[in-house]
Parts: structure tokens; C-alpha cells; sequence
């Protein structure tokens, strides 16, 4: 096992999948630790509002209907549209309890929290570039 793997293990020995669910789009995976995760398949880097259902259904049936810390990995996807974001604004309020969003770049990081800032979403959302802090701040309370 390399140095950073067994880091990796040792920071989260207990932590595994509980379950996962492939959509078009990407791997949606419940943890152990009760954090909702959305990692896109390799390549995707567009989702339409229609594969989008696919993946709330699929959040729904994970969470149980329950609102838990979700954890989306957006860095490899395009910008979404207007209706998509609407889309979203409606329907993570459903099933997600606080929102960790990975992006991609600094700015873009400094930015986003800033828009949540004036927004205030119903759901707490905040973007980071590094996945660790992401659960971190997840974990809180």
C-alpha cells in the first residue's frame, strides 16, 4: 500500500460505501458516515434537466427520505442553465440537509460563497476545491 493510501485509510478507516446507485450521469454512493455523494462518470461533462431526474431519483432513494449532508464533485462539469439551476433550487431542499459543492479554481470557489452570501438558499451551500475540507465542514454542526 503506498504512504498516501494508507494516510487516505487512516483518516477515515471507518468510512465506506453503504450503497451507490449508477445513473446516466455519474455514481450517487450513501457513506457510512451519512454524507449523500455525486461523482460524474469520466467524460461527462454536461447533464441535461432530464438526466437530472434521474439522479434525484436516485438521491431520494438513497436518503430515504431523509434530508443528510450531500456532497456533489462538479469539477469536471460545464456551467448549468438557468432552468437547471432552478431545477436544483427546488429540488435539493427534498433530500439534502447542507450543501458541499467541489469546483474547480479559487475564484470561482470565492465567488460562488459570495453569491450564497445575498442568496440565501433554503439549503446552506458552500463550495470548496478540496474534497477533505468539504467533508469537514459537511461533519459540523
Amino acid at each position: 500500500m503506498s504512504l498516501f493510501l494508507l494516510f487516505k485509510y487512516m483518516q477515515n478507516p471507518n468510512v465506506k460505501i453503504d450503497s451507490k446507485i449508477s445513473t446516466q450521469n455519474g455514481i450517487v454512493s450513501l457513506r457510512t458516515d451519512g454524507i449523500l455523494t455525486f461523482k460524474p462518470h469520466k467524460g461527462v461533462e454536461i447533464i441535461s434537466t432530464e438526466s437530472m431526474k434521474e439522479d434525484l431519483d436516485a438521491f431520494i432513494k438513497l436518503t430515504d427520505n431523509k434530508k443528510i449532508p450531500f456532497l456533489s464533485d462538479n469539477r469536471t462539469l460545464n456551467d448549468f442553465t438557468s432552468d437547471q439551476k432552478s431545477y436544483m433550487q427546488e429540488k435539493i431542499p427534498v433530500f439534502c440537509s447542507k450543501f458541499a459543492i467541489l469546483i474547480d479554481g479559487g475564484i470561482s470557489v470565492f465567488f460562488f460563497n459570495m453569491f450564497q452570501l445575498f442568496y440565501k438558499p433554503d439549503v446552506i451551500v458552500k463550495a470548496f476545491k478540496n474534497k477533505e475540507s468539504a467533508i469537514n465542514w459537511l461533519k459540523e454542526k
